[in-house]
Formats: C-alpha cells, sequence, structure tokens
C-alpha cells in the first residue's frame, strides 16, 4: 500500500513534469511572437511606411482591381519594382479613407 506521504511526492512530481512541459511550450511560443516582432521591425525599418499591395488587399479587403481603378483615378499613388509588384504608403490610404468619411 502506498502511504500518503509517498502519494504527495509522485503526484507533486506529475505536476512539476506538467509544470515544465508548459514552460517549454511558453518558451516556444515566446521565441516565434520574438522572430515575429524582428521581422516587422526590420520590415518598418527597410520600407517605412510603404506596405505591398498584398498587404494593403488584406487591410482593407478590397480587390487588386480596386487598386488599380483608384490608380488610375489618381486617388492613390503607387511605386513599383520592375514593373511587377505595386507598393502604397499606408499614410495615403489612410487619408483616403479619412477623406471619404469627410464626404459622407
Amino acid at each position: 500500500m502506498i502511504e500518503p506521504d509517498e502519494l504527495n511526492k509522485t503526484a507533486t512530481l506529475a505536476d512539476m513534469t506538467i509544470i515544465a512541459e508548459e514552460i517549454r511550450v511558453l518558451e516556444h511560443k515566446l521565441d516565434q511572437l520574438l522572430k515575429i516582432h524582428k521581422s516587422n521591425y526590420q520590415r518598418e525599418k527597410v520600407f517605412g511606411d510603404w506596405i505591398s499591395e498584398n498587404e494593403a488587399v488584406e487591410l482593407t479587403k478590397l480587390s487588386k482591381s480596386t487598386f488599380f481603378i483608384l490608380r488610375k483615378e489618381g486617388k492613390l499613388t503607387s511605386s513599383s519594382i520592375s514593373g511587377k509588384a505595386h507598393f502604397y504608403r499606408l499614410s495615403q490610404i489612410k487619408e483616403l479613407l479619412e477623406e471619404n468619411e469627410k464626404n459622407r
């Protein structure tokens, strides 16, 4: 028969094992968050206010064709690299949103 003191020691060791595993999982998640943060910091440091068309589409939920129309209407300006990828200033998108808010 297991003595009560022995049972408590066993439960404590099991608890410690679970806690240690939870700590490892949290450390892994923190490492992932740190990598994401460093990546975003580097991106912002290099590109500043510029975002890719894909990022603009994701942020605004507008289509690429809508961005094409906004460019053609002169409502948004863009820059491109080798004419393949369009980049927009986030501040200009924000200004357009604020302008449209005032017009309604």
